[in-house]
């Protein structure tokens, strides 16, 4: 015959194995969600380190970019300094094509002593 404790024994083991159960299951289950967590952790620093690198090639094209800004300006300032040279020059030969041109005008205009023979 069975005694009261060991019906307390035998409700107490099953207790007990029932409940590792659910507990064998939620390990089981944080094993694999840990794998998906280190999985995630992966990719996450892959994309920093990709995000860096991005970052960096994004750093030295807007350090060529300002370079070649820089060096558009120096050209157009260069052009603009050569054009007001060139429209200097053509205003001075202007001038200067104005006189030769009144003074051969008035020259011409002008009676010869050889014409009066």
């Amino acid at each position: 015959m069975l005694t009261a404790l060991d019906i307390f024994v035998l409700i107490s083991g099953t207790f007990s194995v029932l409940s590792v159960l659910p507990l064998t299951y939620l390990a089981v289950r944080s094993v694999r969600d840990t794998k998906d967590l280190r999985r995630i952790q992966h990719e996450l620093a892959d994309l920093i380190t990709e995000t860096k690198e991005i970052s960096e090639e994004v750093h030295e094209l807007q350090h060529e970019i300002q370079s070649d800004q820089r060096d558009a300006k120096a050209d157009g300032e260069q052009t603009l300094r050569t054009v007001e040279q060139v429209s200097e020059t053509v205003e001075q030969v202007s001038s200067a094509v104005e006189q030769v041109s009144e003074t051969v005008t008035a020259e011409a205009a002008a009676p010869r002593p050889d014409d009066n023979r």
